[in-house]
């Protein structure tokens, strides 16, 4: 097992897939003989002990397990923003579980966009009862409840204001992404500054995606 060399080409496909927005081509023989590797350092034993082979061995397990969780790590969030943003991805660049995973996301928010839309056209008939004694005298001819189009303005407007949203610098290119206010954000540029709905600052935060910006 050639030790420099692996790890070299594991390097080389996660720095890509740092830098690059989209997501790099990962096969399924790419993806089992990284496993394999990762395997074989991990349960790799020195027949000497020699402090500088073991400490070298240690570096390198060590190395390797942070690339390679972190590579999958960063493939999952483009998976996600793309879902979340409906945006196609070329299945050939995608190992069998990461397409399931895009397709079963892609799925549900599909789902989730048809339900809201229905209700929000077809507000519950209960919603709009009034107890006899609250009821407003109507003229002849005038309607008995408002129209749609003021209904959903209402409503939408009442669902803006309960996001609590965060500045954010943006640390490296970052791909789309749908807030969890349904608006579509990025993509992203290297220090460009956005105000986020506060769960996806959070999230892009913690993957050191970005940084907060705090206001004096």
């Amino acid at each position: 097992m050639k030790l420099k060399k692996e790890y070299e080409d594991l390097y080389n496909h996660w720095i890509t897939e740092v830098e690059q927005v989209n997501l790099t081509d990962l096969s399924e023989e790419q993806f089992r003989r990284y496993k394999d590797i990762m395997s074989q350092i991990n349960n790799f034993n020195l027949i000497d002990n020699d402090p500088i082979k073991i400490w070298l061995v240690k570096i390198y397990q060590d190395n390797f397990n942070y690339l390679f969780d972190d590579f999958l790590h960063i493939r999952k969030i483009k998976i996600i923003n793309s879902a979340m943003a409906l945006e196609e991805i070329d299945l050939n660049n995608l190992i069998e579980y990461e397409k399931i995973f895009y397709q079963n996301l892609v799925g549900s928010i599909k789902g989730y966009n048809k339900i809201k839309t229905l209700y929000l056209l077809e507000r519950p008939q209960e919603d709009l009862v009034l107890e006899e004694s609250t009821k407003p005298i109507l003229e002849k001819n005038t309607l008995e409840v408002p129209e749609k189009t003021e209904q959903l303005k209402s409503r939408n407007l009442q669902e803006e204001s309960e996001y609590r949203y965060t500045l954010v610098r943006m640390v490296k290119k970052t791909p789309p992404l749908v807030g969890v206010d349904l608006k579509s954000y990025g993509p992203f540029e290297k220090e460009d500054v956005i105000n986020l709905p506060y769960k996806n600052a959070i999230i892009l935060i913690n993957e050191k995606f970005a940084e907060k910006i705090e206001l004096a």
